[in-house]
């Protein structure tokens, strides 16, 4: 590998394990976002996410850089202060696999990347992401649950390591690809 990019880029591909050291830093794959309907049980809704919307290439340079945090911060949005205390990598190559937009994120703590990428521990993503005012609708489904269909989000604010991510759909906590072999898993 000539440069960080290219490494990134092998990565991405499952040419080189998730988790893997170039340089100075350790490159991971994590879902940023998955498409289609996902349920929140935190807000007790069906979301969702617009594929034309999540996967375009818009959306590919939007999360270029995008903080890479350990769980949310209070007010789910990084401020200066909750920056310098929670940002463990950016984001920096993204891409698109199946329904899902993935980046690999760059670690420069070993330790963090060893934790994330253990398997000793479940661990999932979920991206922070606000919408204009009207910029989603709320229906009600016949059997009385709430569906929000989210349009384009104005502000990516970061990318939160967390227990369970609501793109794993109910399922294992899958938005970390814990590869070992270079051929993605993501599970």
């Amino acid at each position: 590998m000539r440069t960080e990019l290219d490494f990134a880029a092998a990565v991405s591909r499952g040419e080189i394990p998730s988790g893997s050291k170039f340089a100075n830093a350790f490159y991971l794959n994590l879902r940023v976002s998955g498409t289609g309907a996902a349920y929140r049980g935190q807000h007790q809704e069906f979301c969702y996410r617009e594929p034309s919307i999540f996967l375009s290439e818009t959306m590919l340079r939007r999360v270029l850089g995008l903080p890479v945090v350990i769980g949310h911060p209070a007010g789910n949005v990084l401020s200066a202060q909750t920056f310098r205390e929670s940002v463990v990598g950016t984001v920096v190559f993204a891409y698109v696999q199946g329904t899902e937009l993935w980046g690999v994120c760059r670690l420069f703590d070993e330790a963090i990347a060893a934790q994330i990428t253990s398997g000793e521990f479940e661990v999932d993503t979920s991206p922070a992401v606000q919408f204009p005012a009207g910029d989603t609708s709320v229906i009600k489904l016949s059997d009385g649950a709430a569906l929000r269909v989210e349009g384009e989000p104005e502000l990516l604010d970061h990318l939160a390591v967390v227990p369970q991510g609501v793109w794993s759909k109910g399922a294992p906590a899958s938005g970390v690809d814990k590869s070992e072999t270079g051929v993605k898993t993501n599970g």
